[in-house]
């Protein structure tokens, strides 16, 4: 087989004047629900000291579904661009935000 490209041409081919295209494969859809693991390291924190934080009511809230704990993507995002505030003064900013967009 030849490489022309993004185009493969088979001997076969090649002899009967026809070209192959290169199966593509699909998009990647990036993540909604994260681990732990994934979590902390998104934050630059230890899983041991993300878990320690969760304990303490530090970082935001997480989804339990079958025996995971995952954390929302979006959620964390949010949380990091008002600078890992307190869960309580995020939950009021997130509600602000709410509120005015009505």
């Amino acid at each position: 087989m030849m490489r022309i490209g993004k185009l493969r041409i088979s001997e076969q081919h090649k002899r009967k004047g026809r070209l192959s295209v290169p199966e593509q494969s699909p998009a990647k859809i990036p993540p909604l629900l994260v681990r732990g693991k994934d979590a902390a390291q998104a934050c630059g924190l230890s899983v041991s000291t993300w878990y320690s934080l969760m304990a303490e009511g530090k970082i935001p809230p997480s989804l339990k579904l079958g025996k995971a704990r995952l954390w929302r993507v979006d959620v964390l995002r949010k949380w990091t661009e008002k600078n890992c505030v307190s869960i309580e003064k995020f939950e009021a900013l997130i509600a602000e935000e709410v509120a005015s967009a009505r």
